[in-house]
């Protein structure tokens, strides 16, 4: 709502409001559009992600197709269980679908598989040592300047960075709270 009405507004607004809402202090935000998100991971070689259930969405909406006739705005994407490398455009596609078959349609299912690719992301940056070069993380910033939007400074950049590469992953909980059973 705020970059709408005062465009450069929006991330430092969410920040505020989450940090009065939450009642902790958040000093930082950074948002990355798709194309920026697609661009990065497409730059890295694309990430592997185990796809824990075939991912069945007869509707996924074909960008520039929103006004067109309703049978030719999606397109049948399938995403077979098992480990899969995907490319940018793959992986937004991954994230984005809302219409999959076999228990993927759900905002729930959707976060799980969000939380899957950024762990998958991770990993490659530190396997292209992305994440300890300062010259690597400030050249990729640089390429993909126009798609992120952020109020970390390059040292502050770089300091998250490192403290992403060592975080230990066995100590992270990943958590979605749904309805299901279990859940």
């Amino acid at each position: 709502y705020a970059e709408v009405h005062r465009p450069g507004t929006g991330g430092d607004t969410l920040r505020r409001t989450l940090s009065e809402l939450l009642d902790i202090p958040i000093p930082y935000y950074a948002r990355v559009d798709f194309a920026g998100f697609a661009g990065l991971i497409t730059e890295l070689g694309g990430i592997d992600i185990i796809v824990e259930r075939t991912l069945d969405d007869p509707e996924y909406p074909i960008t520039g197709k929103e006004n067109a006739p309703w049978d030719q705005r999606f397109e049948h994407l399938v995403i077979p269980a098992g480990v899969q490398h995907m490319s940018g455009e793959l992986a937004l596609k991954y994230v984005r679908s809302r219409h999959g078959r076999n228990g993927e349609g759900s905002d729930f299912a959707r976060a799980r598989r969000q939380q899957r690719l950024l762990t998958a992301l991770r990993e490659r940056a530190l396997a292209r040592n992305v994440l300890s070069s300062p010259r690597h993380l400030l050249a990729l910033l640089e390429a993909y300047r126009t798609h992120v939007a952020t109020n970390l400074a390059p040292p502050e950049m770089y300091r998250l960075a490192d403290l992403g590469s060592s975080v230990d992953p066995s100590t992270v909980a990943h958590v979605v709270l749904d309805d299901s059973p279990g859940g």
